[in-house]
């Protein structure tokens, strides 16, 4: 057990350097065994890790023996996964396997962190106040962390206290990673499994945390500026408590998203980048799989999210306003969120008030009013180790409340995994009331691992017509049932092969009246090779199938079957060069063939400085797009996709980064449809008079951003962003034209410059 200090006598400065006498005297632990690849033998350098403990914290250290030559320290942002060696510990600070929390540091001071939930579901959502540093020596590396106490959650207790950890070391030269204890991921068990401590009067002090912040922004193409301050407090009275609120709150986002061109009848699922939100979530997840069914109670995008995208049009009726203000994000005037645990039992509340909005009438005469909604979220959940098995069953609750619309949504989700660990089973049934229209819906889960490296996934949904989560959760689409079934293999450590890795996968999606809306059976197979590069194939074919929501609620028609072959292949990522080319060659369901291509390349010239680039190309010669009613065309059409980006670190707390999205579309019309009940696509003859349709659409996005990490959850950010959008050009005009169009006339031009700090105990 590690020994425990009077937090005032340490003395410890966390610099990397390991010349403080008490590191002398705590006892190191050095039983790494290689757990990637899976042959758990012992690792071939040492790792010595020596831990001691606080009232206050976990102080960390480690000496990792390697020839100099071999370290890779390439600087990186927060969070950031790119190759280097690296030095880990995940803290189960439940003590009973039910929630942690991981910390790691790459050599070269570059931090990520993140939560983790049974038994292996790691989130990088969350940041803590945490420091840590790495100093190169002449025959390996050192590192020092120190890990409060305060940041993690705990059940509430002032005598002694089980917590459990995991040690891990990313050695990039060898492609290896070893660990303590040895749990490789081709195992079921993770969280369950690591080393248990007693730590003795750990019992974490009140902590308040004020984060004040102003911001400064100026638009560019509109020449009005704004200025906005609040202020954000952590509260957590106890290591059983946590509160969290906001008077006009910090949810501000300067990390742009991905560019998206989506034509289709399905809402694109962008993820939460928001602190607020990422804070303490894990309470508020009601599920592991519910990706399967693209099903979510709770998607807190929605909360403050622009009013053109809100369920329901509640505001605006037959009323037009200017584009701009349908798309820009709602202020947000309050916010407060509570966790807490009592015992067994674990909870959560959330509670989120947007401000009215003003939009300007499309011809110019006065002002709309949007008004504000309210959200309210609450979460119970019971979870039992104490035999071994992991039991839990817990309620989730939503309310989205606005003058003109009230939407109500309920979950109850349980889960079984057996002692071992092989057996995993995780249900849920889903209910809304929209303005009291009520659905349901559920989804069942069962995970088979019947010896290492293979795994069974079994998946069923079911939602019928009533169901609507989009409020303030997210639903791929309702009224239908899917079936998924899923194995999944890996072999490691042959002669001069690392590792293969197949699945083959099925599912197929029914909707109410007995049709199959999509069916996909895959199979995968990839090899990695011992010098660190990776080829894999894939198949994936598509049976005939119905379309019943490309027409908007115009009918329902048929359409063939469609194949794919892909193949990929990535180099070794541990060199100035890191490259990967995809090759996708298919068959479409109206008889056309697609082709794809995409290239990317990382260049890193120097430790600080990284080159990205991601381009794409795609044609296809029956994308069928819907052109209002009853009515659709397949178009021949051209696809291009491409991410620009450069990154300068300064030091691991200071970056710079420039990067540019593009996505452009040229279409030329092949053939006119309608949807005429259930059949078949009838063909329309086009009048003689009438052009062949086309259209082009070229969106690009330009950002450079600057961030200076001032103290541990404190930043600067000056960022510069840029859009262009050209939705409806002409599809004979080149590419570089499109791109020229679409960058040359910004929609929208700004400049930020935010500030916030955190003050606290």
């Amino acid at each position: 057990m590690p020994p425990r200090h009077d937090h005032a006598s340490v003395g410890i400065t966390i610099d990397g350097r390991l010349d403080e006498g008490i590191w002398s005297r705590v006892p190191a632990y050095d039983h790494m065994l290689v757990t990637t690849p899976d042959v758990r033998r012992r690792a071939r350098y040492r790792t010595q890790t020596f831990l001691l403990y606080t009232q206050r914290g976990m102080y960390v250290a480690a000496w990792n023996e390697q020839p100099a030559d071999t370290l890779m320290g390439p600087l990186s942002g927060r969070d950031s996964f790119e190759y280097a060696d690296a030095y880990q510990i995940v803290v189960d600070s439940s003590g009973a396997g039910l929630y942690g929390y991981w910390f790691r540091v790459k050599l070269g001071d570059s931090l990520m962190d993140g939560t983790l939930m049974p038994e292996r579901r790691f989130g990088s959502d969350w940041d803590g106040p945490w420091d840590a540093r790495t100093q190169r020596t002449d025959d390996g590396w050192t590192v020092e962390m120190f890990l409060p106490w305060s940041m993690m959650n705990m059940p509430a207790g002032d005598g002694e206290r089980r917590i459990a950890i995991e040690i891990a070391r990313f050695v990039p030269h060898l492609n290896e990673v070893w660990s303590w204890p040895a749990l490789p991921d081709t195992e079921p068990q993770f969280i369950s499994l690591f080393q248990p401590l007693t730590l003795a009067g750990v019992a974490p002090r009140q902590e308040v945390s004020v984060f004040p912040y102003a911001a400064v922004s100026d638009d560019l193409v509109r020449g009005t500026g704004a200025t906005d301050a609040g202020v954000d407090v952590f509260w957590r009275p106890s290591s059983a408590f946590f509160l969290s609120a906001g008077i006009n709150p910090d949810f501000g986002q300067v990390e742009a998203d991905n560019v998206v061109v989506n034509l289709s009848a399905y809402e694109t699922f962008f993820p939460e980048k928001r602190l607020f939100f990422q804070e303490n979530q894990d309470i508020f997840s009601t599920g592991e799989y519910g990706y399967a069914a693209g099903a979510s109670p709770l998607h807190t995008r929605r909360m403050g999210a622009s009013v053109g995208s809100r369920r329901g049009w509640p505001d605006l009726g037959d009323e037009r306003v200017e584009g701009h203000d349908l798309t820009r994000p709602v202020d947000l005037r309050i916010a407060a969120k509570t966790v807490g645990q009592a015992g067994r039992s674990r909870y959560g509340t959330m509670f989120v008030a947007e401000d009215d909005t003003e939009l300007r009438r499309a011809d110019g005469n006065g002002n709309v009013t949007a008004r504000g909604r309210d959200f309210g979220v609450l979460r119970y959940q019971y979870e039992d180790t104490s035999a071994g098995a992991r039991k839990a069953i817990g309620w989730l609750g939503t309310l989205a409340q606005h003058p003109e619309r009230r939407a109500i949504t309920q979950a109850v989700d349980a889960n079984y995994r057996t002692p071992s660990g092989d057996w995993s089973v995780e249900a849920q049934v889903l209910g809304s009331d929209v303005d009291g229209e009520a659905g349901w819906g559920g989804m069942l889960d069962v995970v088979n691992v019947p010896r290492t490296g293979d795994q069974h996934f079994f998946h069923i949904a079911s939602f019928d017509d009533g169901l609507d989560l989009n409020d303030l959760g997210y639903l791929w689409r309702n009224d239908y049932t899917r079936v998924f079934y899923e194995f999944w293999r890996r072999r490691q450590d042959y002669d001069r092969i690392r590792d293969i890795e197949g699945w083959a996968y099925f599912h197929a999606d029914v909707n109410g009246a007995g049709q199959l809306v999509e069916g996909v059976a895959e199979l995968h197979y990839g090899w990695g090779f011992k010098n660190n590069t990776r080829i894999s194939v894939e198949l994936e074919y598509n049976p005939s199938h119905w379309d019943d929501r490309a027409s908007r609620g115009n009918g329902t028609f048929r359409l063939g079957r469609a194949w794919d072959v892909l193949a990929n292949w990535d180099s070794a990522p541990d060199g100035k060069f890191n490259a990967g080319i995809g090759l996708d060659l298919g068959r479409e369901s109206l008889g056309g063939t697609s082709r794809e291509a995409e290239v990317f390349l990382t260049y890193s010239p120097l430790d600080r400085i990284r080159l990205r680039l991601s381009t794409g190309y795609e044609s296809r010669e029956s994308w069928l797009v819907w052109q209002g009613g009853a009515n659709l065309t397949s178009f021949a059409s051209e696809h291009w996709f491409t991410s620009m980006g450069a990154e300068a670190y300064f030091t691991a707390r200071q970056h710079l980064q420039v990067q540019i999205q593009w996505a452009a579309v040229k279409a030329f019309e092949s053939e006119r449809f309608s949807v005429d009940g259930e059949t078949w696509l009838d063909q329309v003859q086009r009048a003689p008079e009438l052009e062949p349709d086309t259209f082009a659409i070229s969106d690009v996005v330009l950002q450079l951003r600057y961030r200076w990490q001032i103290a541990p959850l404190s930043d600067l950010f000056i960022v510069y962003n840029r859009t262009g959008s050209l939705p409806d050009g002409v599809g004979r005009q080149r590419f570089t034209r499109l791109f020229d169009n679409s960058f040359g006339t910004p929609d929208e031009e700004g400049l930020l410059l935010k500030v916030r700090y955190r003050f606290g105990t």
